[in-house]
């Protein structure tokens, strides 16, 4: 391999080197796309769980969660994939690299070994010039081989000039494959210092990976928590439904039986009215059969007075059947009393009765409303306990 080779085999070492950081470049956008893709799902998680809050559409929510998650995913592990194997790519390459290297060490070994054999000639030709030198003191009788030897002597002289001059275009030359060698491992360090930046930004992918797949396991099991919670509350607000239709079941047919109580004691009261009307009326002509039994009496007693003196001259015969007369009147006025004062008390009896009634049917309706009402209270402090519960409960969701 000659330099013109060598000089060609590191232009396109160094094309490939230019090659390869641009594909570095291109890695490191692509990984500061995936990072800001990752940047913009944990953005669309956070407003997710912001819209989890709302108890509405949360069925179609979590599908498009989990739809949108699964994609995010997909196209991460895609990506991931892909930079692996551009990694696995960079690092054959390398491998060429390295192995082009070592071909261009050889090939340097090779040129160092040769300047070595032009210096070993040029003391050959030391030699011989000396050794000529010597002839030439030992045969001076010989013109014209002494005049041969010195054109031989220039031409050795010239071949001589271009050897050194070969020997140190071939010194600059090395010195240039030197400094491009030096040039070549610090563009490999860089590279390999490329590289292991790439693979730790692959181990941080990894573990934002593994975080985000931590926190989505952590999700699923707040929200199946969440949806527990949801299907409890539910039941106790079923149970609670039901309790509130019997009480409420209970008290219609309360309120039914004491419309039923209620008309049936306005009907006793109308009875009880029409029987006090009634002993009124009864009363009244009470009164006014005592007022006109007191008048007929007074008349009696006033017509008695006056016909008193009369009587006494009467014969005792007369005198003893008006007396008669008068008794039996009497008798028949205190038997009509009698009789009305029976009929009074029966009257008054059945007052009293129909009062106790009315006590009674109200005392009923009393302790009847101040049942309904302890379980209207009852009902009242149920479901304020039960808001107490579902309260604290939709807070803490």
């Amino acid at each position: 391999m000659d330099l013109e080779q060598l000089h060609s085999r590191l232009e396109w070492l160094d094309e490939e080197r230019r090659k390869d950081r641009t594909i570095l470049v291109s890695l490191e956008e692509r990984l500061k796309g995936v990072a800001g893709e990752l940047t913009h799902l944990q953005a669309q998680l956070k407003a997710m769980e912001d819209s989890l809050a709302a108890p509405s559409s949360l069925a179609e929510r979590l599908t498009q969660f989990e739809q949108t998650l699964a994609q995010q995913r997909i196209e991460s592990g895609r990506q991931v994939a892909e930079l692996e194997k551009q990694v696995e790519a960079l690092r054959t390459t390398e491998a060429t690299h390295y192995a082009e290297l070592d071909g261009v060490r050889k090939s340097i070994a090779q040129q160092l070994r040769k300047s070595l054999d032009a210096r070993s000639l040029r003391h050959e030709l030391q030699a011989r010039v000396e050794e000529e030198e010597r002839l030439q003191r030992e045969l001076v009788e010989l013109k014209q081989k002494v005049e041969a030897i010195a054109q031989a002597q220039e031409e050795m002289g010239r071949t001589q000039q271009v050897i050194e001059e070969g020997q140190r275009q071939g010194t600059a030359r090395l010195t240039d494959l030197q400094g491009d060698i030096l040039a070549t491992r610090k563009r490999l360090d860089s590279v390999r210092e490329t590289i292991t930046l790439n693979t730790d930004a692959m181990r941080r992918l990894e573990s934002r990976l593994n975080e985000l797949l931590a926190s989505e396991a952590e999700r699923r099991q707040a929200q199946t928590e969440f949806l527990e919670n949801q299907a409890r509350w539910q039941v106790e607000r079923e149970r609670i439904w039901k309790e509130w239709e019997q009480h409420f079941e209970a008290l219609t047919r309360q309120s039914g039986e004491l419309e039923a109580q209620l008309r049936a004691w306005e009907v006793a009261q109308r009875a009880v009215k029409r029987a006090q009307e009634t002993y009124e009326e009864i009363l009244q002509k009470f009164e006014r059969r005592i007022h006109e039994m007191v008048e007929m009496q007074r008349l009696a007693e006033d017509r008695a007075r006056q016909e008193w003196a009369a009587f006494r001259a009467e014969d005792q015969k007369r005198w003893a059947n008006y007396t008669l007369a008068q008794e039996e009147t009497l008798n028949d006025l205190r038997s009509e009393i009698e009789r009305l004062e029976t009929r009074l008390a029966a009257v008054e009896d059945l007052a009293q009765t129909q009062q106790d009634i009315l006590l009674q049917t109200k005392e009923a309706n009393e302790q009847m409303l101040h049942a309904l009402l302890a379980q209207i209270h009852d009902l009242l402090s149920a479901y304020e306990r039960i808001l107490g519960v579902i309260q604290p409960g939709h807070q803490a969701t």
